[in-house]
This record gives structure tokens, sequence and C-alpha cells, in this order.
């Protein structure tokens, strides 16, 4: 199974709590971490799920974020 990243992180709380979510939402979710700037020791968190559910997966968190958005107002 080919997993691709829907959404990246510097922090890795926020990238867990999105995982938690699409794992909730019924996703099957990697979450990969890697140096993105050693010298820095920045590490950047990619969420990624399965290569057929990407899109879906992306919505779901459009979504997500467009509830959160409306919560705020």
């Amino acid at each position: 199974m080919q997993f691709v990243t829907v959404a990246q992180y510097l922090n890795q709380t926020e990238a867990d709590l999105v995982a938690a979510e699409l794992r909730a939402a019924g996703f099957e979710v990697y979450l990969h971490s890697e140096f993105s700037a050693p010298a820095t020791g920045l590490t950047l968190f990619r969420v990624q799920v399965s290569e057929d559910r990407a899109e879906e997966a992306r919505a779901f968190l459009k979504a997500e974020e467009a509830d959160d958005a409306a919560g705020k107002a």
C-alpha cells in the first residue's frame, strides 16, 4: 500500500492531533518524521494516508478547518 502526505507540521503535537482526528474518522494513518533542517533541529512531521483515500482525507481536513474557523467566529 502506498502512503501519501496529506498534511505536514513542524509541531509534533499538532501532527498527532490531526492524525488522531483522521484515525477517528476511519482513515489508516502513518505519521512520518524527518529532520527538515538538521542544523536548526527542526523536524517535519508528515501525516500520511493511503493513496486511494488521500483526496477524501484532504477534504475531511478542509472541512474540519472550516468547522474550527466557524466555531471561533
